[in-house]
């Protein structure tokens, strides 16, 4: 059964909201600390197989303005199999308007296929561009897509969107 159709269903659920957010003012404030979590799908090019799950992450801002570090974690499964995938970006956040920031990232990632025909686990790396749509100073939205080059099993590519909500605990 393919649920790519209910990954996007339920990412323009999430998303439904945004449109408002270009009104709203913030300052941009949302602290030091985020908390992300939401759905993902994962297209994997070489084999053409479809992976969805949960994500989640944790992003925090060592040095204000200039360096922000995001470590994340999916599961997703298919009728073959489960796999995790942890990574670690480095991210440079842009503010585009009060509302909306961008990240694009750049790290290591591993992933762990829990099918007998591939190595069980890999090393590789993952390039992404967080997009955050605050709705207040503390929640929004984000939307990720990513890509993901393994270095093992022949060096697989893959293509992933990610989008949830977004908080500060702060």
């Amino acid at each position: 059964m393919d649920k790519t159709p209910a990954a996007v269903v339920v990412l323009c659920a999430l998303l439904a909201g945004v449109a408002p957010v270009a009104a709203m003012d913030t300052d941009g404030d949302h602290g030091w600390l985020l908390v992300e979590f939401g759905a993902s799908s994962e297209g994997e090019l070489s084999e053409h197989a479809t992976h969805v799950g949960p994500t989640l992450g944790i992003e925090f801002e060592p040095a204000a303005d200039r360096l922000e570090i995001e470590f994340g974690a999916t599961r997703t499964s298919s009728p073959r199999a489960a796999n995790w995938d942890l990574d670690l970006q480095l991210q440079k956040s842009f503010r585009v308007s009060p509302a909306v920031e961008v990240e694009p990232g750049l790290g290591p990632s591993w992933s762990h296929a829990g099918d007998s025909e591939a190595r069980p686990a890999a090393w590789g790396a993952e390039a992404s561009i967080d997009i955050i749509f605050w709705r207040s100073k503390r929640f929004g939205w984000f939307l990720e897509p990513s890509c993901d080059l393994s270095f093992a099993n022949g060096a697989k590519t893959s293509i992933a969107l990610s989008g949830g909500i977004v908080f500060s605990p702060r």
